[in-house]
């Protein structure tokens, strides 16, 4: 009976996994659009430094409201950031995380239209609100963007 059980299970869950690695991805690639045709205005980036110290982990409405740094490019620089979501492959996950950084994508009417989080090893975060792994580090490449930009 169990070994029957198991290819059910297998069966509606697969669906479930398959929509939220979907709309994971389809939230990237609508930005990585946006920024291609010029609909993101401005981007923002959120820091918390790595070697702060928190009672409990930085959730993604903390690290909006209450940033050690904010870093705000009003003239976006499509490159850098395009490449930052290319190379972001995030597969959905129920992983929660201590978040170091966000990047939140703003078109010209001053609405979010997009928005990453991640961790201090850029390995796990959100897109859009959804948990997620990364394909690659996230915060290396966030780290370099910051010292090219400057």
């Amino acid at each position: 009976m169990k070994q029957m059980l198991l290819p059910v299970i297998c069966c509606l869950l697969f669906p479930m996994f398959s929509a939220a690695q979907r709309t994971v991805q389809d939230g990237v690639d609508s930005m990585k659009a946006q920024l291609q045709s010029g609909g993101i205005a401005r981007v923002e980036i959120l820091r918390d430094p790595d070697d702060v110290d928190y009672v409990i982990a930085v959730k993604q409405e903390a690290l909006r409201s209450n940033p050690y740094y904010r870093i705000d490019f009003s003239e976006v620089r499509e490159p850098a950031f395009l490449a930052l979501l290319s190379e972001a492959r995030p597969k959905a996950s129920d992983n929660k995380s201590d978040l170091r950084w966000g990047i939140l994508f703003w078109n010209s009417k001053g609405q979010e239209v997009g928005s990453v989080f991640v961790d201090h090893f850029g390995r796990k975060g959100f897109v859009n609100g959804a948990p997620v792994m990364f394909g690659s580090d996230l915060a290396q490449q966030l780290r370099a963007i910051i010292q090219h930009l400057r």
